[in-house]
């Protein structure tokens, strides 16, 4: 029992997924808040906004992913000096991206609000200014990860979290409309950078003058071939709310996102052992050792969390909706149950995802894109019905989970005689 207990990817998860828990509940009542204190329309506006971001957080994404995967490789090496040194410099790139992001917006105004199909430009705005904190937060968090302090990463998770739902929810109760949300949000944002910065400063040394070159061109290197695999995961997960807002009502948008985001908590409470699998494998396929038998272990985990969280949303629906929506969302109980078996199918392309990469298989990148395409377009020609969109995902997700595993096992077969799977 205890030899479980010190296993890297057993107390990892475990404080991972308590620390998702934590912030899964806030996040449920930030969600409960502000679905009951929007109106239906401004709240699939918010869930909108909300999937936006996480597409346009796709490049962030990609170079979090690699950050993550070049600081487990120096904390390998022992290299902490190298590690302050390339937390600086991210920290000023980032900073300047997030402010020629902010100026685009401002030009790009008029178009964004009309392909959303509202007109509150200054919600616009407040979001535009979260996003570009938003990156810059992005910074100390995936060092974290990467350095395998999970109970801080967790920490830091619980505190953003917080600080979204405090002032979020703070200021849509003074002003009742999603602006007030936004700015809420923004303002949460800006303290959580401050709490994070806080808690990596121990691994810190900001006067080192360490050399970057090297392992810039790693993380580019990374980078590079793995946005392929990062974008079409983000597509994969978001582009049907944002779609489903271009083609429906405000009324049928705002249900769809409260499925969305019920359906999603599935999602973020299995996935929590993906974050842990990747530094822990990326760290082992650095020193030579055997990475499969991580991420067999990991399938294991994932899939039993999957299949509990399935049973309850498959068989209790309407309790489900009712909980933690209300009455003026039951339309959503006809869909959740197929819905959530895209997340059940989502989840495990992600974990097999986040393995690939970290032993830098980055050909599954193609089958992704292509996969991401074809649910964007099978989407765009097939929207009759929000029960027509739903079946699009289960198809597309079930093919692609196929393809993943007969690629793992097919590769494990070629590879036999390898130290393990990650090895050419």
């Amino acid at each position: 029992m205890r030899s479980k207990l010190n296993n890297p990817l057993i107390a990892g998860s475990a404080m991972v997924m308590a620390g998702s828990f934590v912030v899964n509940i806030i996040s449920y009542l930030f969600q409960l808040f502000a679905g009951r204190l929007l109106s239906v329309s401004d709240y699939g506006i918010l869930i909108s906004l909300f999937s936006l971001f996480a597409i346009l957080n796709v490049p962030s994404l990609v170079f979090n992913t690699s950050i993550v995967k070049i600081v487990s490789e120096l904390k390998a090496k022992n290299l902490y000096s190298t590690v302050s040194s390339l937390f600086l410099w991210l920290l000023k790139a980032f900073a300047a991206i997030g402010v020629l992001v902010v100026v685009f917006s401002f030009i790009l105004n008029k178009q964004i609000l009309n392909f959303l199909n509202f007109n509150n430009s200054l919600a616009l705005m407040f979001f535009m200014l979260f996003f570009a904190v938003s990156l810059v937060l992005s910074i100390p968090i995936s060092f974290l990860q990467g350095l395998q302090r999970f109970m801080d990463f967790s920490l830091s998770n619980i505190v953003t979290a917080l600080n979204k739902f405090l002032f979020g929810i703070g200021l849509t109760l003074l002003m009742y409309e999603i602006t007030g949300t936004m700015e809420g949000i923004f303002i949460g944002a800006l303290l959580s950078f401050i709490i994070v910065c806080l808690l990596l400063k121990r691994n810190l040394n900001l006067t080192t003058g360490a050399e970057l070159s090297k392992w810039l061109s790693r993380l580019l290197k990374f980078a590079l071939p793995s946005s392929l695999t990062l974008i079409s995961l983000a597509v994969l997960f978001n582009v049907d709310v944002v779609l489903v807002k271009h083609f429906f009502s405000e009324e049928v948008s705002g249900i769809y996102s409260s499925m969305a985001i019920i359906g999603r908590i599935l999602f973020f409470g299995a996935s929590t052992v993906g974050l842990v699998l990747f530094p822990i494998s990326s760290e082992s396929h650095a020193k030579g050792e055997n990475t499969s038998k991580v991420f067999l272990n990991s399938l294991a985990l994932t899939t039993g969390i999957l299949l509990c969280g399935l049973f309850v949303f498959v068989v209790f629906p309407k309790f489900v909706v009712l909980t933690l929506f209300g009455a003026n969302y039951l339309r959503a109980v006809e869909f959740l149950p197929k819905f959530t078996l895209f997340m059940f199918l989502y989840t495990l392309i992600y974990l097999f995802s986040q393995y690939f990469l970290s032993v830098y298989k980055m050909k599954i990148g193609i089958v992704l894109a292509i996969g991401a395409l074809l649910q964007v377009i099978l989407i765009w020609f097939r929207h009759k019905s929000l029960m027509m969109v739903v079946d699009n995902l289960v198809y597309v997700n079930g093919a692609l989970l196929l393809i993943l595993i007969g690629y793992y096992f097919v590769g494990l077969r070629f590879h036999r005689g390898q130290t393990h799977l990650g090895r050419v």
